[in-house]
């Protein structure tokens, strides 16, 4: 089943149930509300009839009384009769019939004699069987209780009056329900339709980033949740994008590692084989070695990059920490580049101040990290300019940054240059395409961070880079 449909049904089922209890809640209601109404309104009746009667009494005008009676039961068709008994037991009504002398002799009768507040009670007329509201209230004249009213309300009449209003009120609610519910079924299918509809772009932009088209975009206008998801969706194929480019150029790059002191290496072992050793000098010979050296230098240089990458990605790298002389150490490095020195006619400055203490750290990864970063520094840096390394003391780190007068690194690379397989492209000054795995960086970030130190650039173009990473001294 599809998902519109899905939510539809399950939409639709969630206004049946809403509509259906709200519904049932009102007609519920509405009949307690009229029960509860009719009931105030016999109230006010019978008390409205004791004052009047109180008036009557004081101006000894009983035809005042007895007109009140006849016209409350002209007015309310719920009322079988009206009276008003005092304290000797005279009865004053406007017809005496035989109900009412039963209804006084009755036990109802007697507790409505001695009551001194309102009293309701219920009665079956022995004459038909029919069921009275008998309601009774005192009259008081000077603080002095001087009789009571009675008034009998037919509970068939309320009855039938309240079912004539409850089945007028049930189909004005059925009728609203019905159409909430066709509205709602409506807004429902409406509503999956609006949503699912985001839903269908990003499966089918899915499908097509999955066949391979890396520049779809999914475009849906709106900022809910599944605007921010269209957004992410598509921010994740630029970076598929990324990657795809990434995988490339590490193919390129591997390949170019690869292949170019493998051929030279065959090239001079075919050397070897077809020329005899006769025709062969021994500088020719040592020259030809000596490359071949220098590729599967190289080569073993890259394959140990990718197996130290390996490890620092599966969180293996084996750090064994010793006293390092960063001062010691950086000096080594600067007199390993000493011939790069002299071609480039680079000039390199040492600034660490002598009370620099001896720091607790692998050497032998330390200083793949500082000549690393010094030789970016050289690659980038044209002739003339300058390299300096600093070491500075953090408090519970030491500081050690490497600076160069050289290309700088644009800004939107400052935030990718230690991913693995990636280099700074062209940039004004720069060569086209760096040589190199793109390796190194992320082998010296994984370093540091194996060190539980951090790394991280500072770099403005055509101003030059600063390197910067710690080692805690703990």
């Amino acid at each position: 089943m599809k998902l519109k449909t899905e939510f539809t049904l399950f939409a639709s089922m969630l206004i049946i149930i809403v509509i259906l209890g709200v519904s049932i809640f009102l007609f519920l209601f509405e009949k307690q509300f009229l029960i509860e109404e009719i009931k105030n309104v016999e109230i006010s009746t019978v008390k409205n009839f004791s004052q009047l009667c109180k008036e009557a009494l004081i101006t000894d005008d009983e035809i005042l009384l007895l007109n009140y009676i006849n016209v409350i039961k002209k007015t309310n068709k719920a009322i079988v009769y009206g009276l008003y008994l005092d304290n000797k037991g005279r009865v004053l009504t406007s017809v005496k019939d035989r109900l009412i002398k039963n209804v006084l002799k009755s036990s109802v009768g007697k507790k409505a004699k001695r009551t001194r507040k309102f009293r309701r009670q219920v009665y079956t007329n022995p004459l038909n069987g029919e069921l009275l509201d008998i309601l009774s209230f005192p009259v008081i004249i000077n603080q002095k209780k001087t009789g009571i009213v009675q008034v009998g309300f037919s509970q068939n009449i309320i009855n039938k009056r309240i079912k004539n209003v409850v089945d007028k009120t049930r189909e004005r609610i059925l009728q609203v329900t019905l159409v909430s519910l066709v509205v709602g079924i409506i807004g429902a299918f409406l509503l999956s339709r609006k949503i699912t509809l985001p839903i269908r772009k990003l499966a089918q932009g899915a499908k097509t980033i999955g066949d391979g088209d890396l520049d779809t975009k999914i475009v849906i206008n709106t900022k809910n949740e599944l605007g921010a998801l269209a957004r992410e969706f598509n921010r994740m194929a630029e970076k598929l994008k990324e990657l795809d480019q990434m995988k490339k150029d590490f193919v390129s790059s591997v390949s170019h590692e690869l292949r170019s002191p493998l051929t030279a290496i065959q090239g001079y072992i075919d050397l070897f084989i077809d020329t005899p050793p006769e025709k062969m000098n021994e500088e020719m010979r040592i020259k030809a070695l000596k490359i071949m050296k220098s590729d599967t230098t190289r080569l073993t240089r890259f394959i140990n990059d990718v197996l130290d990458l390996a490890k620092i990605e599966a969180a293996q790298l084996e750090v064994v920490k010793e006293q390092v002389n960063i001062a010691q150490m950086v000096e080594e490095i600067f007199i390993l580049f000493t011939p790069l020195t002299n071609e480039k006619q680079i000039k390199t400055i040492m600034d660490i101040p002598s009370d620099i203490k001896p720091i607790l750290a692998d050497a032998d990864k330390i200083k793949q990290v500082i000549t690393n970063l010094v030789s970016n520094a050289f690659k980038f840096t044209p002739l003339g300019g300058n390299i300096t390394i600093f070491a500075r003391d953090k408090g519970d780190s030491l500081q050690i940054s490497v600076q160069d007068t050289g290309v700088g690194i644009p800004p939107d690379a400052v935030n990718y240059v230690f991913d693995k397989f990636r280099q700074v492209r062209k940039t004004s000054g720069g060569s086209a395409k760096p040589k190199g795995s793109g390796l190194g960086l992320a082998i010296v970030k994984g370093i540091v961070e194996a060190h539980g130190g951090k790394i991280w650039v500072e770099s403005k173009l055509n101003q030059g880079s600063i390197f910067h990473f710690t080692l805690l001294k703990k």
